[in-house]
């Protein structure tokens, strides 16, 4: 075979080579997808063949589940239902809460606020024989003085009811009914609203003893104030000064003395006698 058409045939397989089929850009893509594929395959048969073996890890050789122990928890049990005692009030109702015993004890009245509120009452004024001096109460002086009667004498004088507020012992007010002078009275006046604790009275008439018992003397005697309050109280037949406290200090423009029964003296002489009354505050 001459050059020519060895060169010739050689032509003719290069042009037969580049006339061949060519290879297109979406092989690549082909071969990166079924790859992924496989992957996908294979992960999806390690994922089933795991859980194939775990479920079958409680599985014995019989093919029988094997017991699983299960801890023991202790349980609190349930409070017993407290059975409603009679004290207690009634179920709820329509959906509202029966209210405790404590807000039903408790109930409240609505104050008028134009209703003032009544001051509270003092208790009744009472008096007694007092035995703890007078040292430390100041000595309040009566500046006047009125009776309901008063004995003129004759032959001894006048007896008016400034004596029993003069500071002496030895003279003094008797009263100038006929008998033992039961409900005559005396008021000693103060110069204004004084308060008073304690009264010492010198009852009968205390010139001496035996002045006092020839006149008569105050038994039972009522002590009255401005305030609108008295009591009364009923003294031993003894020669001498008595202190009278009050059960609480009065605060009183004047003192009324009542007798409302008296001692009888020992002669003709009956006329009942107060010598001296001072006030301590």
């Amino acid at each position: 075979m001459s050059n020519n058409n060895r060169y010739e045939d050689w032509q003719e397989e290069s042009r037969g080579e580049d006339r061949g089929p060519r290879r297109s850009g979406v092989m690549p893509f082909l071969l990166a997808a079924m790859g992924v594929l496989c992957l996908i395959v294979l992960v999806v048969a390690i994922h089933f063949l795991g859980g194939r073996g775990t479920a079958d890890a409680g599985k014995t050789e019989g093919g029988l589940p094997t017991p699983i122990s299960i801890p023991e928890t202790s349980v609190p049990p349930e409070p017993a239902a407290e059975e409603p005692s009679a004290e207690e009030p009634a179920a709820e109702v329509a959906g509202e809460p029966s209210p405790s015993p404590a807000q039903a004890a408790v109930t409240t009245t609505p104050v008028d606020p134009a209703t003032p509120t009544p001051a509270p009452t003092p208790e009744p004024l009472s008096m007694w024989f007092f035995s703890g001096g007078t040292g430390q109460l100041t000595q309040r002086s009566f500046t006047s003085a009125a009776a309901t009667s008063y004995l003129s004498d004759k032959q001894y004088g006048d007896f008016p009811p400034s004596y029993a507020i003069d500071g002496r012992t030895d003279t003094s007010w008797q009263e100038g009914v006929e008998g033992l002078g039961e409900g005559e009275s005396i008021t000693l006046w103060f110069d204004g609203p004084t308060s008073v604790s304690v009264l010492r009275i010198f009852p009968g008439y205390t010139m001496d003893e035996a002045a006092y018992r020839l006149n008569g003397r105050p038994c039972e005697l009522r002590f009255a104030f401005s305030t609108g309050e008295s009591c009364t109280i009923v003294l031993a037949d003894s020669f001498g000064g008595k202190d009278l406290a009050l059960s609480r200090a009065v605060t009183t423009s004047y003192v009324k003395i009542t007798i409302l029964s008296a001692y009888d003296s020992e002669s003709r002489w009956k006329d009942t006698a107060i010598s001296e009354v001072i006030a301590f505050g």
